[in-house]
């Protein structure tokens, strides 16, 4: 099975754009992930914030490898707005674009006699190819979401594939009252004598479908009668698990959020009114480099209304637009 290690304690930091160094620079400055160089000039509202390109740095050991053989990934979570990622002096990926996940195959570059350098170059220096442009907020620069190291069997749920789960789910109700569950999984490694189990669990933990798959030929539909379908006011959502297995032995396993899809109830004639609002995901001293438990702690403030469940927030100041729908 996979084992996630985060990576978020050990950086050096440099504010200046040294290049890459081929030895742990002791004499950096200390940094925990989530990072920005941004807190303090990027909530200022001068908008002259730094834009740069700087350098992060840390030391890992190769981690055993489970079962035997397998892969080892890195996983960058956010980086603002480019980074370069290197590995023992050699770069092992780049990415344009600061919100979304992105990994690097670093299993050829790792040393098993000493430990590896993991270097990171961020910039959010203005650059044509990455958007957007311009807007109304500040473009932060730095890990400002966190790295984990990801180490899976040869045959496992694809990590390349578009910084996904390797697990895709389109939820559709039927009039039945039921819902059919679309579901696909991407594994990469993985030959003829593997499968994909598929587990379908409602909010109280309870299996309410399941199926099974060839590996190769993983698309599945699968029927949950009597759907509790989601609304405002009875925000209910289901989790779905795969299993990648070779002789009932399992590999690999990834599940999808309970916040990651839900059922919309129809009600004819019901009007609701949607007000646009936000909490903007800084803090003052942290600007964007906000971990877990301070969003949690976000969610909590007065004035702010949030669901724990579906992740949806809103700060009840002032709404930036209101329309109405009928559900």
């Amino acid at each position: 099975m996979r084992q996630v290690i985060n990576l978020n304690q050990g950086w050096k930091f440099k504010k200046q754009n040294v290049g890459l160094v081929e030895r742990y620079p002791k004499d950096w400055q200390d940094v925990t992930l989530p990072h920005t160089w941004n807190a303090v000039d990027g909530m200022d509202g001068k908008g002259d914030y730094d834009r740069g390109s700087y350098w992060y740095v840390r030391e890992f050991e190769t981690p055993k490898q489970p079962l035997g053989k397998g892969r080892a990934y890195v996983e960058i979570l956010a980086a603002g707005q480019q980074a370069s990622v290197y590995i023992n002096g050699e770069k092992v990926a780049c990415h344009e674009g600061g919100y979304s996940i992105f990994r690097a195959d670093v299993t050829e570059h790792l040393n098993n006699n000493h430990k590896n350098l993991l270097v990171i170059n961020c910039s959010n220096e203005y650059k044509e190819s990455v958007y957007p442009q311009s807007a109304d907020f500040t473009f932060y620069g730095g890990l400002y979401r966190g790295v984990n190291l990801i180490c899976v069997p040869d045959a496992h749920f694809d990590l390349d594939y578009y910084g996904g789960s390797g697990l895709m789910v389109t939820p559709k109700p039927c009039g039945c009252g039921g819902a059919d569950f679309h579901i696909k999984a991407y594994a990469a490694g993985a030959d003829e004598n593997f499968t994909v189990l598929y587990s379908i669990e409602d909010m109280q933990g309870k299996e309410v479908a399941y199926g099974c798959r060839p590996a190769d030929d993983s698309a599945i539909v699968l029927h949950v009668p009597e759907a509790e379908l989601w609304d405002i006011n009875h925000p209910y959502l289901y989790t779905v698990t795969a299993i990648l297995q070779r002789r009932n032995e399992s590999y690999d396993q990834v599940s999808v959020s309970r916040r990651a899809f839900f059922f919309l109830r129809s009600r004819t004639g019901i009007y609701y009114q949607w007000q646009g609002n936000a909490v903007a995901g800084r803090k003052p001293s942290s600007g964007s480099a906000l971990s877990g438990k301070c969003a949690d702690q976000r969610r909590s403030l007065p004035g702010c209304k949030a669901d724990q469940r579906t992740g949806c927030e809103y700060d009840s100041a002032g709404p930036l637009s209101t329309c109405t729908g009928i559900l």
